[in-house]
């Protein structure tokens, strides 16, 4: 899959993608966005609660991060549907990789992080342990936590900076709903219209995959296609997470946004195109 889907693997790569998110909202610095898309299942009956999500039907949690022509650079496809998005984000390897600084000042965009979670520790059978820890006990908002490797908007800004910055996060995100629209357009199996995957989970993901190294041969060699309009299925965002990390991270984070926000987007600022 690494021949097909992969990350900037060098220095010119990695300028090359800031540049290109640069160029559609004058954000700075961007590597990726980074979202969770659900594909519709039919699960096993002695594991049904674990695929079970917020709306009531069963899945596949699917975390993506694209560039900014659509192209799907990191897919971590292993989570049940009942699995919260920031759950699969802090233990992709992408998270790994960003948090050890692989990437230089790169970050990916996610969406905001809410107030409080509660949650319920689950047991599972050991060959579908690595898929969940966790079942989720309300519906509500998604959530990426804010850290410096992930820049989220402001959810309550103060003043007009605030509001800027927050408009070029919405304006560079549609790129990674396109990119869900695309590939569900082009593979219906994974478009809810399509029905349930009647497959087991395992061999699900692994099909999900498929798509994804075919999606994006079919992008790098320029054939057209139209995108859905974004699933209504990932419009309804996910329950607010709580987190137990550090909390020198998320300050961290918050810095990196006030100084990307400030530096940016603040009144009197310069957009100079500082990769």
């Amino acid at each position: 899959m690494s021949k097909y889907i992969y990350l900037p693997r060098n220095e010119a790569e990695i300028n090359s993608t800031k540049l290109e998110f640069y160029r559609i909202a004058n954000f700075p610095h961007v590597i990726g966005c980074v979202d969770g898309t659900h594909i519709q299942i039919c699960p096993p009956a002695n594991l049904e609660y674990l695929f079970r999500n917020r709306k009531c039907t069963h899945s596949l949690n699917i975390q993506v991060v694209c560039d900014a022509h659509y192209v799907i650079t990191d897919m971590v496809a292993k989570f049940p549907g009942s699995t919260h998005d920031s759950y699969i984000s802090r233990h992709s390897g992408i998270h790994q990789r960003l948090e050890h600084g692989e990437f230089g000042d790169g970050y990916l965009l996610g969406i905001a992080e809410y107030t409080l979670q509660t949650y319920t520790q689950v047991n599972v059978e050991p060959i579908y342990a690595q898929l969940t820890l966790y079942i989720l006990c309300q519906t509500g908002d998604s959530a990426y936590a804010l850290r410096p490797w992930i820049l989220t908007p402001y959810l309550t800004p103060s003043n007009e900076t605030e509001r800027r910055y927050n408009s070029a996060p919405r304006r560079t995100r549609n790129i990674i709903e396109r990119t869900f629209g695309l590939l569900k357009a082009r593979f219906r199996c994974l478009h809810r219209s399509g029905g349930a995957l009647q497959y087991a989970p395992l061999t699900a993901f692994k099909i999900v995959g498929a798509c994804a190294i075919l999606h994006n041969i079919a992008t790098r060699r320029g054939l057209q296609l139209t995108p859905e309009d974004p699933d209504s299925e990932d419009d309804e965002q996910e329950l607010p997470h709580r987190h137990h990390g550090d909390r020198s991270i998320a300050n961290q984070g918050r810095q990196r946004r006030a100084h990307i926000a400030n530096q940016y987007f603040g009144r009197y600022c310069e957009k100079v195109a500082s990769f």
